[in-house]
């Protein structure tokens, strides 16, 4: 459908303003981006999840010691003990977008008010307790305050995968444990799947955020809700000269 073919319009209800764009650019682009266009585009698939963690998106990845423990650390503690076999197993696991499938049904069943339906989902698919379905006004609510800022209410979840997905990825290199070249393919298989599901790289963040919600919202993190931090990053990727999704050039 085009992801990496079409310009992002530049939202202009509720827009940042020029000290908050400033401050989120200098987390999200290094002074050392990768001059390969293509590379770029590419690692830019797990930028809103990558800017969350105060990485810098336009290039490779450089973990000191200490943040390579912690990651490490955070995956073992998550999933199970890393390496390569197992990281491998989250990125196609992501890629997959199983878990996106389910928000998107989760919010479909939301936006209805559809208790009947709400309460089994959650427990038998989701694994959640009740207090979620007594707070899904604010999953709505969430949805609704996108719609606000001009992203779109209704795209599918698939790019939370996604992006997972591409953060596994550069996580992988950046800890030693895929090549370059093991890391850009994962990302290109990525990259064909978005242009496969999304028409604009504000779909994708749109998918990115109501995926990235429906999480937040299920770990029972309900003021988390609130915060404007992912939309913000997402607002700067879509409007930033320096950043991929704002540019007219980005066929792959």
């Amino acid at each position: 459908m085009g992801l990496f073919f079409k310009k992002s319009k530049q939202n202009t209800d509720g827009a940042l303003s020029e000290k908050e764009i400033k401050k989120i650019g200098r987390t999200l682009f290094s002074a050392h981006p990768l001059t390969d266009p293509q590379q770029r585009k590419l690692l830019f698939l797990a930028a809103p999840m990558r800017a969350k963690n105060q990485d810098a998106v336009d290039c490779l990845p450089a973990y000191s010691n200490q943040t390579k423990q912690r990651l490490s650390a955070m995956f073992s503690a998550q999933f199970q003990t890393l390496t390569k076999e197992s990281l491998i197993h989250q990125i196609e696991a992501a890629y997959c977008a199983e878990t996106a499938a389910h928000y998107d049904t989760l919010l479909s069943l939301a936006k209805e008010n559809d208790e009947q339906s709400l309460l089994p989902f959650l427990s038998r698919t989701l694994h959640a307790n009740e207090r979620c379905a007594q707070k899904a006004s604010l999953l709505c609510a969430y949805a609704d305050r996108l719609q606000a800022a001009n992203f779109d209410p209704n795209a599918s979840a698939c790019a939370y995968d996604l992006c997972r997905a591409a953060n596994f990825a550069v996580i992988g290199l950046g800890l030693g444990l895929l090549s370059e070249a093991e890391m850009f393919s994962f990302l290109s298989k990525i990259a064909d799947k978005a242009n496969e599901q999304y028409d604009s790289y504000a779909a994708y963040c749109s998918g990115y955020l109501l995926g990235r919600g429906c999480h937040i919202w299920l770990t029972g993190e309900f003021m988390a809700l609130l915060s404007d931090a992912d939309q913000s990053i997402c607002r700067v990727l879509l409007t930033h000269p320096n950043s991929p999704y704002a540019q007219d050039d980005s066929a792959l």
